[in-house]
């Protein structure tokens, strides 16, 4: 059956312009909060850009970051003197904008103007999508390849579709979890076994270059944070990473809320399954369903650059959900009596009234979030990296959980609490798995500095008397710094 998008006419293409411009404009604000996470990046950047190699402190080489396609994208923008980070904001911004468009054009396809437009505005307003397009990670970029990736099978392109999933798994690993999905689809759709084959070697050849230079390079083409994330931060409570989104995209508004949207989600994936007409969206459904199965699965960190992807599809699904049960509606005498009078202009403009503010409240919801991270930044980890820049040395080293600012600020040599940087860390950290191993940490390099978050971190890494002693014998508080509603302690080691 074809499924081929038909072309944009004129008055489409004026629509998704202003899909275009509208997503810029409402994530340019955001552009000034940077989360801790993006800072690792940057240094890598930094440290390529100052001939120092591919490296996040100087002379080891572990792969930290998980995005190496996005570092030598900034990389290269850095190299010509401009400013890299700017740059890499923007372009999440832009590729974040333009995957609402690729979505409101197949949306406008199988569906109408009406459903097309309620599900973009409300991807454009997602708050997720807000904060993390423009907070110097890679999301906009990640988010932006699947959706074309997605758009491409439907348009059967399957060369340019191939050459993007090459690239995709090194902008993000999990990527692959989008090529899994287009390879199951291929399979149901009986597309030819071998084509399939020609198509997936493509993609290979286009990552191949990379997985053998990180090979060589660090040792092993998978990021060593992904097995550093996998010991320390994943979650020992069942289903944990799934009742984050449950709670995040449905739980905020109470018990009836949750079940109506529940109710909705539902309603709209089986109208992708059972309905011929929206088949292009169960590429998009399958992938929903195993990129949720797998993170949960694997009871991965709770990071919200993991939720931001799948958010638009969340919201697409219920919007589907909503456009179903309106359509089931008319089968009743009531419902075609208001369609056929000018009753349904109310109704119009009562669900229009409702829309807007909600979208209005979602979109400062987002930005109290990201403002939280300005704060962070501006009375936190810059004075705190100040304080340390004067009055240590180059060959200084901190300790700390949250390397990214001020690893970024200080510019010492850094201690990875979680060992996404360090592989010495992370074999201290095997010794307690799903636990991060401060004590053995500090107990066996010594680091100049460290910076515990204030009470918790100091009462869950210190449980054992003895430990609290020795700790309190090593090492002398210098000050607090407190940004967002979290403090931030730092300690110096005593003269020995």
């Amino acid at each position: 059956m074809d499924t081929n998008l038909t072309p944009a006419t004129k008055h489409n293409r004026i629509e998704m312009a202003a899909i275009f411009v509208m997503g810029i404009l409402l994530r340019l604000p955001f552009m000034s909060a940077t989360v801790d996470d993006a800072f690792i990046t940057f240094r890598y950047v930094r440290n390529i850009i100052s001939g120092n190699g591919f490296v996040f402190n100087v002379g080891e080489r572990v792969l930290g970051t998980t995005t190496p396609f996005y570092t030598l994208y900034m990389a290269l923008w850095g190299s010509l003197g401009l400013d890299f980070i700017t740059i890499g904001k923007l372009t999440n911004i832009a590729a974040d904008a333009a995957s609402a468009v690729l979505l409101f054009v197949l949306i406008r396809r199988v569906t109408n103007r009406g459903v097309a437009w309620t599900a973009v505005l409300l991807i454009l307003c997602s708050p997720y999508n807000l904060q993390y397009s423009a907070s110097g990670m890679e999301t906009g970029i990640y988010t932006f390849i699947i959706m074309l990736i997605f758009y491409l099978y439907a348009q059967e392109r399957f060369y340019a579709l191939a050459v993007l999933g090459g690239l995709l798994i090194l902008v993000r690993p999990d990527g692959v979890l989008a090529l899994t999905a287009v390879a199951l689809m291929w399979l149901l759709e009986r597309r030819g076994l071998k084509a399939g084959l020609k198509y997936a070697l493509l993609a290979a050849v286009v990552a191949l270059p990379w997985l053998l230079f990180a090979t060589w390079y660090f040792g092993s083409p998978i990021p060593h944070s992904v097995a550093a994330k996998s010991l320390t931060y994943r979650s020992s409570l069942p289903l944990y990473w799934l009742r984050i989104l449950w709670f995040v995209f449905a739980q905020r508004g109470g018990a009836g809320g949750a079940i109506l949207i529940f109710a909705l989600l539902a309603t709209g994936g089986l109208s992708v399954f059972l309905r011929n007409a929206l088949r292009p969206l169960r590429l998009h459904l399958l992938w929903l369903i195993i990129y949720i199965g797998i993170f949960t699965f694997f009871q991965s960190g709770r990071f919200g650059w993991y939720y931001a992807p799948i958010m638009p599809l969340l919201f697409l699904f219920v919007v589907l959900g909503g456009y179903e049960w309106f359509r089931q509606s008319q089968w009743l005498p009531a419902m075609t009596t208001i369609m056929r009078s000018k009753l349904r202009y109310i109704l119009a403009a009562a669900f229009i009234a409702v829309l807007i503010p909600a979208l209005g409240t979602a979109v400062y919801g987002a930005w109290q979030e990201a403002h939280k991270e300005v704060v962070s930044e501006e009375v936190v980890w810059r004075p705190l990296s100040q304080w340390i820049k004067e009055n240590s040395t180059p060959e200084a080293a901190v300790a700390l959980e949250s390397i990214g600012a001020i690893g970024w600020y200080t510019e010492r040599y850094i201690w990875d609490e979680g060992g996404l940087i360090s592989a010495k860390v992370y074999a201290l950290n095997q010794e307690t798995p799903g636990n991060i191993n401060v004590v053995g940490l500090l107990q066996t390099y010594h680091p100049d500095f460290y910076i515990a978050w204030d009470p918790w971190e100091l009462n869950a890494r210190f449980p054992a008397p003895e430990d609290k002693a020795w700790f309190a014998a090593n090492y002398a508080e210098v000050g607090k710094y407190t940004g967002s509603g979290k403090t931030w302690t730092l300690f110096r080691l005593r003269d020995r």
